[in-house]
């Protein structure tokens, strides 16, 4: 473990701190692990490798499996439509993939080019499961999945891994990953995973904290604040000495 290390802004109470955990080496990647905490409150936690990072924290309570998590999140990091049009979409699946790319960027900012999604079901015994989210049988099969409460109420992970096309000929690799706590007890917890260089937009920040357990979050007034401290976070360089 390296050097304990913080960084907050003013100590303004709301606004997040971040206190370095962990330095750990595995597979040829560096990673540091932070711990994100406001007003002595945990609010996650934050992993940056040189190429990417992750942010975890738990979900809304009482939460129930729909699915809808993962794609709604991206129309807020990356959608021109507004807010409001966003919430009352019926985001259970990714977009087909366009017939003309360049409409759709022109229009709507992104396409998805890939998208797959992995459930592990604990109904009994434990099924690994896998859907391609862009080809149509594997479409109709995972609906059947979401309509079927006794199969959500055993899922007990699920992770979303997507390649997106965006504007100027760029890409994006993104990951979403929601864990159940298994005993009914706890909250679950989920953990969005972006490139470096796609830092979270204020839009995409606000939508994470509409689903964080911690309610007081959404009447934070330091929102901005507390993201420009994430931002300086991820543009850190990972260097272990």
């Amino acid at each position: 473990m390296g050097q304990l290390k913080s960084v907050n802004t003013n100590g303004k109470g709301d606004i997040l701190e971040f206190q370095e955990r962990e330095r750990v080496s595995a597979d040829n990647t560096d990673v540091v692990v932070y711990e994100a905490t406001a007003n002595n409150s945990l609010f996650g936690y934050l992993y940056v490798n040189p190429r990417k990072y992750a942010l975890a924290w738990n979900g809304p309570r009482a939460f129930q499996f729909d699915g809808k998590q993962p794609f709604s999140f991206v129309e807020e990091l990356l959608s021109v439509k507004s807010p409001l049009r966003v919430e009352y979409l019926d985001l259970v699946l990714p977009p087909q993939r366009p017939q003309n790319p360049e409409t759709a960027l022109r229009q709507w900012g992104f396409y998805y080019d890939r998208s797959t999604v992995t459930l592990v079901l604990t109904n009994g015994h434990q099924d690994l499961i896998e859907y391609d989210l862009l080809d149509d049988n594997d479409r109709e099969h995972y609906l059947a999945v979401l309509k079927d409460p006794k199969t959500t109420v055993g899922i007990a992970f699920a992770r979303y891994d997507s390649l997106i096309k965006c504007r100027e000929e760029s890409e994006l690799s993104y990951r979403f990953s929601l864990e159940s706590p298994g005993d009914g007890a706890a909250d679950w917890e989920f953990a969005i995973n972006l490139p470096r260089e796609m830092p979270l937009t204020l839009r995409a920040f606000k939508w994470i904290v509409k689903h964080h357990h911690d309610e007081n979050w959404k009447h934070s007034e330091n929102l901005e604040e507390s993201l420009t401290t994430l931002f300086k976070i991820i543009n850190e360089p990972v260097r272990f000495d």
